[in-house]
């Protein structure tokens, strides 16, 4: 090693320079980027605040209009999907008031009534048959649309998609102008909004329509006066259901600038600012999937900005001082700390190897080797920490891919697999009871817990490699060996066995396992989950905190017919209202599948909602629907497959019938008005033509009170008995008139009419033209079908 003695000059006391612009810049740069960071910050995070704010107030908002259209499209479900509005697809114009017709429209006009009574927001419900042009309406009878006064929004319906809901804007629900035999006394004419369902899946060619109060809708909308906070309601499209920027005045805005600004920012929620007449504002937008609406929020922002501005100006004078004081310190403390540094840096410069350059001597060597050894180390330690980080939820996404059977050329490199693999799914249970008692956190929680019991069993015998899936399910890949498939089965039952055990000993909680087919090769781990999956539904059978593995069940393939047999037994007892009778025939039915060991769990469910089946057209009969007896839009067939052990299935069936006959029992009067109307009703189709056929002959012939006969008929058919009965005759009137030769009177007369006068009167209310007119309009009709068919 070669000596070199070179005297430290002024160029080379760089260790005193570097101490002074890093104790400088040590206070000059933090400073500086602390001036600049907090007033961005603060500015930024006060924005954030306000912002967030908004966001989660507008989400509120959102989430409430959402919860209506939500309700309302389950309303207008409910309607389409009733077989009721499904049976009068054949009802037309020409057969409106036949006695066939009369009896399904009523129960359609019951159906509206009812839907509307359970939302106060719901002005009224409209039935749009769109090739017959006729409607019903909650709120009156059963109109020709040239007689409805409300038809303004049936001009949107050409333009709706199929599968579109469509929103009309905010209207009166009647026509602006009505001719005068129109007439809408009684009809509230508040402001609605008109949401019109096209009918999808039924017979009937048309849509429902229900109108909604605008002001009940939007009521939390409008802004307080002591706010200067606006909102506006818009559609993807830019159309404008609500705009607080015309209430009060607050802000002169033109609205559609705003909207087009948040139209063009593309994104589902977020916020500007703009300035419009030199004043700042700030705008947040939050945009509904579901609805496909945006609630904006329009607010001032500068009296908020100016008070940032002016603590960034205190924090920023601040600053300034502190620098001045800090130059002056780190001269004084660069010089002290120097003097030791320099004299041990002048001996160590003699024993530097004599080939280094000068260039290389005016660096501070050390300081740059123990900065790049720093960055390194510190660098390495951050890439571990985020492949330890990641690497669960990336063995977890292959395993995802594997078990769907999407497999990857590549596998990770801590997913050895050997040859021969099987799924083992485990699945907690009574899972809406675990998921309501404990938060999510805490469930993740347990999952990983049980995730780690599984990896730590299942690699004492083999290896194992687990992933959380959605919901109450835990997959594990046992993977093993050519040498340990013939001992596979002792494997695999120690290993479900330990971990039932150990998870046992967690409190609150249970576990079921199910075990596909051991298959070679990992593209075959896809048919293994399958067949796990599918003996997890076994545990129907076997009760909670089995094991069972797909092998064991795969040759149950009996049918359970029970109830295909005894259906009849069950619906005799419904009529009877025998509750212990069919609680009875349950028990009975539990204990025939707990004897049999090789019925499908399929047949068990098909057998329920058979079962099931045969009850809803019962209680159809009675004009009852499920939905009438459990919560509205109850999902009763699904319930049935959620259920996961024989046991709950008993309750559960126990628990349905009980309800239907607490409902059959405390409805017993209404469904008693049901059937008297229908006898009313075929009274009038067998008497029609009898003149002295009155409220006052039925209530005597069926030994009721005038006025409870009268009163019954008008709530349940939706119109009164004399404007029933006189469509009744005028329907047979006009068959008379049409294809008989017979005279004014003489058909008068035999339509159960006095007189013509009262006949020719009542006709033309019916019509809207006497019985003359219809006569030559019916013969004219008639004599050029006639001509037609001998042309053709």
């Amino acid at each position: 090693m070669k000596l070199i003695g070179k005297s430290l000059t002024g160029k080379q006391k760089r260790l005193l320079y570097q101490l002074f612009f890093s104790y400088l810049m040590f206070l000059v740069i933090p400073i500086l980027i602390f001036s600049i960071f907090i007033g961005e910050s603060i500015i930024n995070d006060s924005k954030e605040r306000v912002i967030n704010s908004n966001l989660m107030k507008l989400q509120i908002m959102q989430e409430s209009i959402d919860a209506y259209i939500n309700e309302i499209n389950n309303c207008a479900l409910t309607i389409a999907n009733d077989r009721r509005t499904d049976s009068i697809y054949n009802v037309n114009r020409d057969n409106l008031f036949s006695f066939d017709n009369v009896s399904k429209v009523m129960d359609v006009k019951q159906l509206l009534r009812e839907t509307r009574g359970l939302k106060n927001y719901i002005h009224s419900i409209y039935l749009y048959n769109k090739d017959e042009q006729i409607v019903i309406c909650s709120t009156g009878g059963i109109y020709k649309t040239e007689d409805f006064y409300d038809t303004q929004w049936m001009n949107s319906i050409n333009d709706i998609d199929f599968f579109e809901v469509y929103i009309t804007d905010v209207r009166k629900p009647v026509n602006a102008k009505l001719p005068d035999y129109l007439k809408y006394e009684g009809i509230d004419v508040e402001d609605v909004l008109t949401f019109i369902f096209p009918l999808k899946y039924i017979r009937l060619r048309g849509a429902v329509a229900i109108n909604v109060r605008y002001n009940e809708m939007f009521k939390d909308f409008k802004s307080l006066p002591d706010s200067s906070e606006v909102y506006l309601i818009v559609d993807k499209r830019g159309r404008i259901l609500f705009n607080g920027l015309d209430d009060g005045g607050k802000m002169e805005i033109d609205s559609s600038a705003v909207i087009d600004r948040v139209l063009a920012h593309n994104s589902d929620q977020g916020f500007l600012t703009f300035h419009n007449n030199d004043r700042e504002y700030l705008t947040t937008f939050w945009s509904s999937m579901k609805s496909n609406l945006i609630v904006i929020s329009v607010d001032h922002a500068g009296q908020l900005f100016n008070k940032i501005l002016l603590f960034k100006s205190m924090i920023t004078l601040l600053s300034a001082s502190i620098l001045f004081v800090g130059i002056i310190l780190s001269y004084l403390m660069s010089r002290r700390i120097y003097n030791p540094i320099g004299k041990v840096f002048d001996q160590l410069k003699n024993y530097i190897i004599s080939d280094i350059s000068d260039h290389a001597l005016k660096k501070n060597e050390l300081i740059l080797i123990y900065d790049a050894v720093n960055k390194l180390i510190n660098k390495e330690r951050e890439t571990e920490q985020i492949i330890k980080a990641n690497r669960q939820k990336l063995l977890e996404a292959h395993i995802m891919r594997l078990i769907m059977g999407r497999i990857s050329e590549e596998s990770p490199e801590y997913l050895a697999l050997n040859d021969y693999n099987a799924c083992l799914l485990i699945s907690i249970d009574r899972y809406r009871e675990f998921s309501s008692k404990f938060t999510s956190k805490e469930q993740e929680q347990y999952k990983s817990v049980i995730l780690n019991i599984c990896n730590q069993v299942v690699n004492r015998y083999a290896k194992g490699y687990s992933a959380i899936l959605q919901m109450d399910k835990i997959v594990t890949i046992i993977s093993v060996n050519k040498e340990q498939l013939d001992e596979f089965n002792n494997i695999s039952r120690s290993i479900c066995d330990m971990i039932l055990a150990e998870v046992d000993a967690i409190k609150d909680i249970s576990i079921s396992l199910a075990l596909g087919c051991i298959y070679k090769g990992s593209e075959n781990i896809h048919n293994s989950f399958i067949e796990a999956e599918k003996a997890l539904d076994y545990r129907f059978f076997y009760g909670y905190g089995c094991c069972i593995a797909y092998q064991d069940i795969k040759w149950r393939k009996e049918t359970c017919n029970y109830f295909q047999d005894k259906d009849s037994y069950v619906l005799n007892y419904l009529k009877s209202n025998s509750n212990m009778e069919i609680r009875n025939l349950i028990h009975e039915f539990v204990r025939e599948l707990k004897g049999r060991h090789n019925v499908s769990y399929e047949s068990v469910i098909q057998t329920v909602i058979h079962l099931i089946s045969k009850t809803s057209e019962y209680l159809a009969s009675l004009y009852i629907t499920i939905n009438n007896i459990f919560e509205e839009n109850s999902n009763i067939f699904m319930e049935i497959m959620e259920i996961e052990t024989l046991d709950e299935m008993q309750q559960w069936l126990c628990t349905f019938y009980d309800k239907v006959i607490s409902y059959l029992e405390n409805h017993a009067e209404r469904l008693d008005n049901k059937k008297y109307v229908m006898k009313i009703i075929e009274i009038i189709k067998n008497k029609y033509t009898c003149p002295d056929l009155d409220i006052q002959w039925i209530a005597d012939h069926l030994n009721l009170s005038y006025s409870h006969v009268r009163r019954m008929f008008k709530e349940e058919v939706g119109i009164n008995f004399l404007d029933y009965l006189n469509s009744i005759r005028v329907e047979h009137a006009k068959s008379l008139l049409a294809n008989s030769d017979l005279t004014i009177a003489e058909i008068a007369t035999m339509s159960g009419y006095n007189n013509d006068q009262s006949f020719n009167r009542f006709f033309k209310k019916h019509e809207g033209i006497t019985p003359g007119m219809y006569r030559k309009i019916a013969q004219k009709a008639q004599a050029k079908a006639i001509y037609d068919q001998k042309l053709s």
